[in-house]
């Protein structure tokens, strides 16, 4: 009982009109912002590269899948 409570992860987006995503260019800076997010509800995807499809592809088919819209974020793209 104690390892599946310990293991029970709530969607913390569901039921929201928007669904986010975290976005970062290269793959390796994934795990850190992956565990940024995952406090949030946040997923963190690799767009790629710089201007990779397969990324963009991927993101397209997950916002289809949802049914509904998705934001995303890249930190990296942030100017203050």
């Amino acid at each position: 009982m104690k390892a599946a409570a310990d293991g029970y992860r709530a969607d913390r987006q569901a039921r929201q009109p928007v669904r986010l995503e975290l976005w970062c260019e290269t793959a390796g800076m994934v795990p850190q912002l992956a565990r940024l997010g995952s406090g949030f509800g946040i997923a963190c995807f690799s767009g790629g590269g710089f201007d990779g499809l397969v990324g963009k592809h991927n993101a397209a088919q997950r916002a289809v899948a949802g049914g509904r819209r998705t934001s995303e974020a890249d930190p990296l793209e942030w100017t203050p």
